[in-house]
């Protein structure tokens, strides 16, 4: 059920931006799930390598997961004094199979709408990864 506010305040936009962030999570959900999977999936997002921002981390880069996922996780760049530690950053492919999440990559296909700091020697746990996936979750930016 959507919120509608009382008062006629934000209205639509409430509510699609309500309906975003819905997709989005539930895309986020569905990859960290498939990820969990795999021990190899899992060090990929956990411990990715430092160098080389702007690559796909996860999923692999091609049009069936592009659409089935509806979303990537890219590396960034390293955060300022924190040794070891990279920003990853989600965005949204705009061959989604999602409508929803395809017509927001359309409006700004390299928008990152979420992000979160790894620590590239952590332990690949399940546990790490789960709190990844609340990270970006958390950080959601619409």
């Amino acid at each position: 059920m959507l919120y509608r506010p009382l008062n006629g305040m934000g209205g639509p936009i409430l509510e699609s931006r309500i309906i975003m962030t819905s997709a989005i999570k539930k895309a986020i959900k569905t990859l960290f799930d498939d990820a969990a999977r795999s021990k190899s999936a899992m060090a990929r997002l956990l411990n990715p390598a430092a160098e080389g921002a702007g690559g796909r981390v996860y999923p692999a880069k091609n049009a069936k997961n592009d659409k089935r996922y509806g979303i990537r996780i890219d590396k960034g760049e390293a955060v300022h004094n924190k040794p070891n530690t990279i920003r990853l950053k989600l965005q949204i492919n705009s061959n989604a199979e999602s409508s929803t999440l395809r017509n927001l990559a359309k409006s700004d296909p390299h928008r990152v709408v979420s992000n979160a700091d790894v620590d590239t020697q952590q332990e690949v746990t399940k546990e790490n990864l789960d709190k990844m996936e609340d990270d970006f979750i958390e950080n959601l930016d619409l």
